[in-house]
C-alpha cells in the first residue's frame, strides 16, 4: 500500500545549459527596445522608461535607441535632467560600439 512501481526516486533532470557571456552582456533585445519605442508612442511613459532601462542594462550601456528612447520618455514626463543625462550617453556609446565593431590588430613584432 502506498509504494511506487518500479521503485526509487524519479530520474534526475538534465542539466541546464550555461548562459552564454553574449546573452549575459550581449546586445539589448530588439523587442525590449520595440516594445520600449511602441510604449513611448501610446503615452505610456513609465512603461517605456522601464523597458527602455532593462534593454540598457542588458547592453551594458551602450544600446543607443534604448537611450534615445528613455531619453525621450523624461523629457515628456518633465525630468528634463534625466532626460539630458541619457542623451549625453549616446555619443559615448555611438563611440562604444564603433570601437567594438572595428577588427582587433595585432601589434607588429
Amino acid at each position: 500500500m502506498g509504494k511506487r512501481r518500479g521503485g526509487g526516486a524519479p530520474p534526475p533532470s538534465p542539466p541546464r545549459p550555461p548562459l552564454s557571456p553574449a546573452w549575459l552582456h550581449g546586445s539589448p533585445s530588439p523587442a525590449q527596445v520595440r516594445r520600449a519605442a511602441l510604449h513611448l508612442k501610446a503615452g505610456d511613459l513609465y512603461e517605456c522608461v522601464a523597458d527602455a532601462g532593462r534593454a540598457i542594462k542588458l547592453a551594458d550601456s551602450d544600446a543607443i535607441d534604448a537611450l534615445n528612447l528613455r531619453g525621450q520618455a523624461y523629457y515628456r514626463l518633465g525630468e528634463h535632467e534625466m532626460a539630458l543625462n541619457h542623451w549625453r550617453k549616446v555619443p559615448q556609446a555611438k563611440k562604444k560600439k564603433k570601437r567594438a565593431s572595428q577588427p582587433a590588430t595585432l601589434p607588429p613584432s
